[in-house]
């Protein structure tokens, strides 16, 4: 009971704490510091009661706190630090045991395609002077001038001049309507080093090319 009566009957400062850049008091409640002589009285003399101030100040120092005056005002956040290299877009496999990773599929960013330059032409013979796989894609407009007419184009490739195999169907308008009028997509591939055509046949009609693209697969 005496221990009680001697202990001060208000909160106990023991210091100041930092928290997202505000000054916090720490302090310990009459029924706290009670609770802690009596556990500290029945611990056999572990934590003798004279030793409290040592062992609060430890623990305030193990916890970041100050027990003296109070520490000066947070300084102005530090410069960035350097940004790291542009990573690789793709698929990569993580090492392990410290090892590297791999990268497996890799995705490189390509420019925005445009149309073939020199503009191709229907009816002409081209080489796929490359020695990658040609993947073309064209337009074409056809339209029939009289019943009964037509206006279709087909994609020929091999290696021979002017190419007779066939590299696509026929596109376009078989047998029309008198003013019939439509555009039509071709897509064919070209292999490296063969020769490639797109003829055009028109009764009755007309056959015109839009815009043609070459892309390497």
């Amino acid at each position: 009971m005496t221990s009680i009566l001697n202990l001060p009957q208000a909160r106990i400062a023991l210091g100041w704490a930092t928290i997202q850049g505000q000054r916090i008091p720490v302090e310990i409640d009459p029924e706290w510091m009670r609770y802690m002589t009596v556990l500290t009285e029945r611990a056999g003399g572990i934590i003798a009661v004279e030793n409290l101030y040592q062992t609060f100040n430890s623990l305030a120092q193990i916890g970041g706190m100050s027990t003296g005056a109070e520490d000066g005002d947070m300084g102005p956040p530090g410069p960035p630090g350097p940004t790291g290299p542009q990573g690789q877009t793709g698929l990569s496999i993580p090492g392990s045991d410290g090892e590297d990773g791999s990268n497996q599929i890799m995705m490189i960013n390509s420019p925005y395609r445009t149309a073939s330059t020199p503009v191709r032409a229907l009816d002409t013979t081209y080489t796929n002077t490359s020695t990658s796989t040609l993947l073309v894609h064209m337009t074409v407009r056809c339209a029939v001038t009289l019943a009964g007419g037509n206006a279709y184009v087909q994609a020929k490739m091999d290696t021979a001049t002017p190419p007779t195999v066939a590299a696509s169907g026929l596109v376009g308008i078989q047998a029309g309507l008198l003013g019939e009028d439509n555009s039509f997509q071709l897509v064919f591939l070209v292999n490296p080093g063969g020769t490639y055509i797109v003829t055009s046949s028109a009764t009755n009609g007309t056959v015109t090319l839009g815009t043609w693209f070459e892309i390497t697969v």
